[in-house]
């Protein structure tokens, strides 16, 4: 029979993977993954910006980006500056502080359009993985398996994918909250 920790190991890291993508979604409030895909030309090579820096929040508005090398300082208050993300730059001596701009009501509906996308393509895989595991167990059944063992099998799987629709549904309605949040 089909193994229920795999299913739980894949519903898992579709968890994983939306909750670092929603962590990329701007709320108006400064965090470190902020930054997180900003590439910095470095040593002839663009480099994330989290091998080259440690990245602090200051205050609720403020990254502090202090380089481990400080001669490419300029070069990552650069790549910050043309990131996309219409941060205010500086550079205090070999710090970098960004500033995140306060985010307008029609900014806000399209972060929470974004939000309400990558949750619904995690949802899609949640169906996808419960869909695969229900066909394993299914194709064990016809080949000979136990129909109580199978039917045992599909009622915990259905239990684990619930409740995973309602940690996605949970991480949703914050997301909305803090993204709506003047």
């Amino acid at each position: 029979m089909p193994d229920i920790e795999t299913l739980k190991k894949e519903l898992d890291k579709t968890i994983e993977h939306l909750r670092h993508e929603l962590s990329q979604i701007r709320t108006g409030r400064a965090t470190a993954e902020l930054v997180d895909g900003v590439k910095v030309k470095a040593y002839e090579t663009e480099t994330p910006i989290t091998s080259l820096a440690s990245v602090t929040v200051e205050d609720i508005r403020t990254l502090a980006i202090e380089p481990w090398d400080k001669s490419i300082v300029e070069n990552i208050a650069s790549a910050v500056s043309n990131s996309g993300m219409g941060f205010g730059v500086r550079i205090d001596g070999h710090v970098v502080r960004a500033t995140v701009p306060e985010l307008t009501t029609e900014r806000r509906m399209e972060y929470v359009k974004v939000m309400k996308e990558r949750v619904e393509e995690a949802r899609k895989a949640i169906r996808g993985h419960r869909r695969t595991f229900m066909k394993h167990v299914d194709d064990q059944v016809k080949d000979g398996g136990s129909e109580e063992e199978g039917k045992r099998l599909k009622e915990r799987a259905e239990k684990i994918v619930k409740d995973v629709d309602n940690e996605i549904a949970q991480m949703r309605k914050t997301k909305e909250e803090s993204l709506m949040e003047m």
